[in-house]
């Protein structure tokens, strides 16, 4: 753009217009973006550090690194472990995740290594609640020997990553709990039993570092290991966390203790050792830490900071800002869309409206004189790309666009073919589908703007918003730049739009905010412009929390909240609302059930009611936007003074002689370094493979600023149907490079959109263009992934494959090793501590932010403040600390009058904040507090050993009823899953999950995820006018191929067998964050009411399971029975019933309660009853209650006691008889089958106990292991005499020591030592002494020579030089696996050659030469083809040939001058559509050998449900069962050779 176009207009102070020239603004300053990346959310977390008493962790690349806890020392024949606890134990330990882990990752884990199964045991690992990639957390589970399932508790949410957790689990037998930082995160009632029977007990074992048998692995580190045998208490696990010490070795409980000082009580299963590095474990109570809340951006979110400038006005002093308004004219200076009139009367509302708040606004305005730019009609939400793609979208159909370049048209239009460029423009051809009158319409700039409609021309009359910031190249390094416009939209449709302070385009040309011109001419919307900036300083709508979200979003704001919704408790929820007043009550605004909202912030300046009524900020609203002030907008601001420390300083440690304080360090001091001088760099420039015009490389540059977990256009996202193949088909990349190349520490990515489990690889590359190294990690969207490296070359690119076609990444950050010299030079400010009374030399000067006082006497008040002091300025002061040396103070542990509770220290998310403030959803007692989590969404809220009812009870004034009977569709119905599962009132609301669990109903007999008509009925006890149904879920249907939430279509059945819909048309959607689906019935007053008997239920997707359902009422409500009341009748509201209205009421006779107590408040009329069940019954019914009326005990649903059900037993290797049931006090025997014989006293009886498991057995059903003979150590040496003597019991354990030259199979050449198990089947199990081998020597040598005994130790290899006088070669295999030499060239082969490979049958070669030594590699000519080996084989069929996948195929020239392999074995094969392999579905292009049979879709003995679904439908031949391992091809082969052999 010709730049001389350009004008500025400043105007001063007094409005005075200067002319001044200006040329086109700089391109984006990386260093101030790389400031403002580690200023929001990476606000220095841990200050004031202690030394740390840790010495040593452990750390997990992720790489396969596994130990196990040794149980016997390997140069000692008597065992001399550990024995873990069967039933009763506690776990404590530290550790620091990576981001990123698997979806479901062991960190240490107990199991039985007897058994074929690990499922036995307990775990503590990071696991995801659900199908969706995100949400993880920290996950305890337990499996107990007999259980039919795993009991799993979650924490309450996602882990810190990059950050050390204190993590603690317990379990008594009965009581499962989870603590997470001192905290009691979640609890659980289980039925009593042990985890391990004592027969096997010898066979459990402690691994750490993940699962070898999945194949995943842990990444992080470990420290500070510690296991009980017995339950600790809630203070010893706070204690243990804040003092490394604590343990005591003389604890009888105690079972084993590892500090990872070294690995000596562990063996290393893996090839590699786990590496070790210093512990950096700073301890809770000696951190300062501020972060943003789950659904805060930034540290000006925490309600912590959010208070300290509330309550401390220093921080709120007043503020100037820059703003500049861009104003488009034409070329000639005339007609600007704003007078200066009108522009000064903005000004100075936008100043009314701000200086109240100590906020004021200083005015620049930029004149841009381009009269293309004037004319052009601005978009906000339609972008150019979307006009004429063939998809009608609602925000580009107005004129401006030709209603969508025709997209939106109902009926197309009509176009003779002789009218189409003609040199006219015809509006009925100036469609997308026409192809625009092939440009008539856009012939010149002033014909065509107001025809031009055409994306592709320069001359249409409108253009997106981003179009035109990018046109101008206005940076808001300095200024937050307001461009006027005119839309396309009415202005009171749109009226603007701003750029969030975390935004990665602030500072940028795309930044700023954009203004519907008209707005400002007109005096009754000037209020616009402060509705707009109050969104650049930070602040939300005020009805954010409300329609702005869905109701199964994590941040809906159900009550006033600092955490929630828009983040500030002194704005009421509110809906979206236009009126001054509260807005109307309305079943489309009634979200979540919450029909009307009250005291609303109407009159609030972020609302969107109209200018007459709009006048204020709330002060939590000011005190945000002073933060962000200080945060991000420094350079836009006249800063006379240095940014304060926005938070008071914090004791930290108190003794009898001093005071340890410290403060955090001021907002937006950090210019993209840490602590430790390290860079924190985000990219500066992409490029990709694939990319759409929405999500563009250049998106995945820069801070992260999408929102996590959505399908952001603020991210690179490769695919696009229309013209490029999916990621599957053809690898997606992008390419990432950084400004500065540093030696990395790190890199984190961030991915917000994910549909596969497909993992990243990632790559990182040298200024020189060397892969330096390469990484295969999983990914999450709501946390970023994070690659520790370690290396000595420097990077500056990042590239990242994925076969994901819907992934969407955000932003790359790599950190530099620490001491980088652009972080070591910077100048950094400087605290200045005063005291007062003060200090003998006034105050002190620091470049630290942490200070001992030393000089304190006991009784003495302080006052504490800090001041920042940088380039000879001071900033104001701090809030102040006021401490009297030897009293309390927030942090000492000891709860006090002006504290709501005090754990001890100064973090936040464990339930005590840094301000000894309750944070939500916690409770805390006792000094110091111990907290824990009230209630857990989703799950039971058992607390403090009570279970609690967790929303099992109708609210007051309401009745619910649990169905009483069910059906369900006769066609998929089954004894397995028989639709009286959902019957009845359940003891507690189990875990809803994403595919259907044993033990609740889902649709029977289909395997698959599959759709089809199902539907479930269910009726309660008594008809009542139903006011809702709730529906309680087992599982919502999502699976990891589909996320979109599943429809429900429920309706009620009235007493006439009619069905009345409720919940709409489309359905309720089915989702876990919304359990139970609660489904609102509205009466329609112009009808007759109507009672409802019961509810039907359907849907069309198979892995929808329900656990419970229950019709509300209200016993106020019942129109129908209050008419039917006789004269001598009145309606009774406490039973619905009528009764007679005779003063003198008969009472009721004693309240039956068989197997029970009934505890009554008397037998008059009114008076209630309910039971108390004896131990061993429970309660059978909707409602434990009975109320006395007029004679007779009247109840919502029949209820009595019934007896436990223990359920069948299962007793390994016997055979159960049950001839009395399984119920309470009845008794089951059990026979032993053999090869199984009786072990213990002669008792097979066990009996069902009160608490409803099964009595302990006295006896088992065992089997022995022959004794040791040689054939089973062959190569190897018994260490365990004991295991020769006789047969041996489950469980024993034998060491072997292999012969020299020979090594544990599995493991490496110097592994010498092992251990061989009896297991449960009567079995010796364990690895084998296995020869060391050497390696093949090189295929170069192919045929060239001759080895005694193969490559085993010990064996020689001879090379004779063929036709030459050299002597022969030899090479000896040695004992440590290698050999002593290489084999070298023959003399004179560089004379030989290799004949050149002749690229035919689709191959080519790319070789290093033909010389022996050299190497081809092969490729294909055609895209998508891959090449392979083909080896023949001689099975049925006739030759069928089996093809190898090949990978990176070579092929090598030998010292005899041909090709080994030889070129005649390679072809070339069409690629395998990797994301159809193993999904279920018979994939005929993919039933081939390379594509490992479609992952065993294509036989019925392989395929998961066991049916082969063919797709194309009419597949015959193709989709045939080839596997040659599958059951079927085994049958025929077998039958074959008879045939032969006859």
């Amino acid at each position: 753009m010709n730049t001389s176009r350009f004008s500025i207009f400043r105007i001063s102070a007094l409005l005075a217009s200067i002319f001044v020239a200006t040329s086109k603004a700089d391109d984006f300053d990386h260093n101030r973006m790389n400031k403002l990346n580690r200023l929001l959310e990476r606000h220095p977390r841990d200050v004031g550090r202690a030394e740390s008493p840790f010495g040593n962790a452990v750390h997990f690349s992720g790489k396969g690194e596994f130990m196990r806890l040794r149980d016997a020392d390997d140069d000692e024949d008597d065992d001399a472990g550990y024995s873990l606890p069967n039933k009763t134990f506690s776990v404590q330990f530290w550790v620091k995740p990576e981001g990123g882990q698997y979806r479901f990752t062991p960190i240490l884990a107990v199991f039985d290594e007897c058994k074929k199964s690990s499922a036995i045991g307990w775990t503590v690992g990071i696991g995801l609640p659900n199908h969706k990639r995100e949400n993880a957390r920290f996950v305890f589970t337990v499996f107990q020997d007999g259980a039919h399932k795993e009991t799993e508790l979650f924490a309450h949410r996602a882990y810190d990553h990059e950050q050390w957790t204190n993590v603690a689990a317990t379990f008594d037998g009965y009581h499962v709990k989870l603590y997470v930082n001192g905290a009691e995160i979640s609890s659980r009632v289980e039925r009593e039993g042990v985890i391990f029977r004592d027969a096997f007990i010898q066979c459990v074992a402690l691994f750490v570092g993940g699962s070898p048998d999945d194949g995943v692995y842990f990444r992080g580190k470990l420290d500070e290991l510690t296991v009980w045998k017995r339950v600790l208490q809630h203070s010893e696990i706070v204690r243990n966390m804040n003092d490394p010490n604590s343990v005591s070795q003389n604890d009888n409980g105690l079972v084993f203790s590892d500090s990872f000082n070294d690995l000596s009580r562990w063996e290393v299963i893996s090839d590699d050792p786990p590496e070790m590095t210093a512990a950096d474990i700073s301890l809770p109570l000696h951190t300062l830490r501020l972060e943003a809340p789950p659904c805060g951006r930034t540290v000006c979110d925490d309600p912590e900071v959010v208070m300290s400038y509330l309550n401390h006005t220093r921080l709120m002093d007043k503020k100037r800002v820059r703003y500049r308004v861009v104003n488009v004219m034409d070329s000639n200076g005339k007609k600007p869309l704003v007078t200066d009139k009108d522009l000064f009367d903005q000004h100075k509302a936008l100043n009314k409206a701000f200086e109240p708040y100590n906020i004021r606004f200083d005015l620049e305005q930029f004149g841009v004189r381009n009269s293309t730019l004037s004319e052009k009609v601005i978009m906000f939400d339609c972008e150019t790309y979307m006009v004429g793609n063939g998809r009608c979208d609602d925000e580009c159909a107005h004129s401006t666009t030709g209603n969508d370049g025709g997209d939106c048209d109902r009926v197309r239009s009509e176009c003779r073919n002789d009218l189409l460029g003609n040199g006219v423009c015809n509006p009925e051809c100036n469609k997308a589908y026409h192809g625009y009158d092939k440009g008539d319409c856009c012939l010149t700039r002033v014909a065509a703007s107001n025809t031009c409609i055409d994306p592709a021309s320069d001359y249409r009359g409108y253009m997106h918003v981003d179009e035109l910031k990018s046109a101008i190249g206005l940076n808001g390094s300095d200024a937050i730049n307001v461009y006027l416009v005119t839309s396309g939209w009415n202005r009171d449709h749109f009226r603007g739009v701003a750029t969030y302070p975390w935004d990665k385009n602030v500072f940028t040309v795309m930044g700023g905010i954009a203004m519907h011109a008209a707005t400002i001419s007109e005096p009754h919307t000037l209020k616009t412009l402060v509705h707009e900036m109050g969104h650049a300083l930070g602040l939300w709508h005020v009805h954010r929390g409300v329609s702005e979200m869905s109701c199964d979003h994590p941040c809906i704001e159900t009550h006033p909240s600092m955490v929630l919704g828009d983040l500030c408790s002194d704005t009421r929820p509110t809906t979206r609302n236009s009126r001054c007043s509260d807005p109307l009550p309305s079943s489309t605004e009634a979200t979540c059930g919450v029909t009307r909202y009250t005291d609303t912030p109407y009159n609030n300046y972020m609302g969107y009611a109209d200018d007459s009524c709009i006048d204020r900020f709330t002060p939590q609203q000011t005190a945000r936007m002073h933060c962000y002030l200080d945060l991000v907008y420094q350079a836009a601001r006249e800063m006379k003074l240095p940014v304060p420390v926005p938070v008071a300083p914090k004791i930290i440690f108190v003794n009898d002689t001093s005071v340890h304080i410290a403060w955090l360090t001021p907002l937006g001091s950090d210019p993209g370094c840490d602590g430790n001088d390290a860079l924190h760099q985000y990219a500066a420039s992409a490029r990709s493979s694939h990319h759409g015009v929405r999500w563009s490389p250049h998106q995945a540059t820069g801070l992260p600023d999408a929102e996590k977990c959505s399908n952001s256009s603020y991210s690179w996202r490769p695919f696009n149907s229309n013209t490029q193949p999916a990621c599957d088909i053809d690898s997606c990349w992008i390419e990432l490079t950084f400004q500065l190349p540093v030696i990395p520490s790190r890199i984190s990515i961030w991915v917000v959109d994910l549909r596969s489990d497909a993992d990243l690889v990632v790559e990182i590359t040298s200024p020189e263009g060397e892969v330096v190294a390469q990484f295969e990690v999983p990914t999450y969207c709501d946390l970023e992934t994070t690659i520790p490296i370690n290396t000595d070359k420097r990077i500056n690119k990042v590239t990242i494959y994925t076969e994901d076609s819907y992934l969407a990444i955000d932003a790359v950050e790599v950190v530099s090793i620490p001491k980088m010299t652009s972080c070591t030079d910077r100048k950094l400010p400087k605290y200045i501590l005063t005291r007062n009374p003060p200090f003998a030399h006034s105050s002190f000067v620091t470049a630290n932010n942490k200070f001992i006082d030393r000089s304190v006497e006991n009784g003495t008040t302080y006052r504490y403040t800090v001041e920042v002091t940088h380039e000879s300025r001071t900033s104001v002061t701090s809030p102040e600390l006021v401490y009297t040396h030897g009293g309390p103070f927030c942090g000492d542990g000891r709860t006090d009058s002006m504290e709501e509770c005090d754990d001890r220290n100064a973090i936040d998310g464990d339930g005590c904040s840094m301000e000894c403030r309750l944070e939500e959803n916690f409770r805390c007692q006792g000094s110091p507090s111990l907290c824990s989590v009230i209630t857990i969404k989703g799950d039971n809220c058992e607390h403090n050993g009570k279970v609690g009812d967790c929303g099992l009870s109708a609210p007051n004034g309401f009745i619910d009823q649990w169905a009483y009977a069910a059906v369900a569709n006769p066609d998929h119905q089954s004894p397995g899953c028989p639709a009286s599962f959902v019957t009845g009132k359940p003891d507690r609301l189990e875990k809803c999950g994403s595919y259907p669990a044993d033990g609740f109903w889902r649709p029977c007999g289909v395997t698959y995820d599959v759709t089809g008509l199902f539907w479930l009925k269910v009726t309660i006890f008594k008809p009542v006018v139903a006011t809702a149904v709730l529906v309680h879920l087992a599982a919502d249907g999502r699976t990891m191929y589909s996320q979109a939430t599943k429809p429900l279509f429920v309706e009620l059945i009235t007493d006439d067998d009619e069905f009345v819909s409720v919940g709409g048309l489309g359905g309720m959607p089915a989702s876990c964050e919304s359990n139970p689906l609660h489904v609102p019935v509205v009466q329609d007053l112009s009808k007759p009411f109507f009672l409802t008997k019961g509810v039907r239920i359907s849907f069309t997707f198979s892995t929808i399971s329900i656990h419970a359902v229950r019709v509300r009422s209200s016993p106020h409500i019942n129109p129908l029975v209050t008419a039917s009341c006789s004269r001598d009748q009145l309606y009774n509201t406490r039973v619905g019933q009528c009764v007679s209205n005779a003063c003198a009421k008969a009472a009721c006779g004693e309240f039956p309660a068989k197997y029970g107590n009934a505890v009554c408040s008397g037998t008059n009329d009114g008076d209630t009853c309910k039971i108390q069940c004896e131990p061993g019954y429970h309660l059978d019914g909707h409602d434990n209650k009975a109320t006395c009326v007029d004679g007779t005990w009247y109840t919502s649903s029949p209820f009595s006691c019934m007896p436990v059900d223990c359920g069948r037993p299962e007793v390994p290797r016997a055979t159960v008889a049950c001839p009395e049931g399984t119920t309470f006090a009845k008794r089951c025997v059990f026979k032993c089958d053999k090869p199984a014989y009786l072990v213990g006293i002669n008792d097979t009886e066990i009996t069902c106990q009160k608490s409803g498991s099964w009595s302990k057995r006295k006896s088992e059903c065992a089997v022995l292991c022959d004794a040791l003979g040689a054939q089973r150590y062959v190569n190897g040496k018994l260490k365990t005499s004991e295991c020769g003597k006789g047969p041996q019991e489950v469980g024993q354990n034998c060491k072997i020591n292999c012969q020299d030259g020979y090594h544990v199979e599995g493991k490496g050449p110097k592994a010498r030592y092992f251990r061989i198990i009896c297991d449960e089947d009567g079995r010796w199990i364990g690895p084998t002494c296995e020869p060391v081998l050497c390696p093949e020597p090189p295929t170069t040598f192919a045929g060239a020579y001759t080895c005694t005994r193969g490559t085993v130790v010990g064996s020689t290899c001879n090379m004779k030089c063929s036709g030459s006088a050299q002597s022969a070669q030899k090479i000896t295999c040695q004992s440590n696996g290698k050999w002593d030499r290489e084999f070298e060239l023959c003399s004179g082969s560089s004379r030989l050659t290799c004949p050149l490979p002749v690229s035919a049958r689709g191959l080519k070669y790319d070789c290093s030469g033909m010389t022996p030594g050299k190497k081809c590699k092969i490729g294909c000519t055609e895209k998508r083809y891959v090449p392979v080996v083909s080896v023949e084989d001689d099975e049925p069929k006739g030759k069928a040939t089996h093809i190898r996948s090949g990978g990176d195929l070579l092929t090598h020239c030998t010292v005899h001058g041909t090709w080994d392999p030889p070129t005649e074995v390679f072809e070339c094969v069409q690629q395998c559509n990797k994301m159809s392999i193993g999904d279920g579905f018979c994939d005929a292009d993919n039933n081939r050998a390379v594509c490992k049979w479609d992952g065993g879709d294509c036989c019925d003995s392989t395929v998961y449900g066991g049916i082969v679904l063919p797709i194309p439908d009419d597949c015959s031949d193709r989709c045939e069962c080839k596997d040659p391992t599958a059951v079927e091809n085994r049958r025929i082969m077998r039958r074959h050779k008879h045939f032969q052999r006859r």
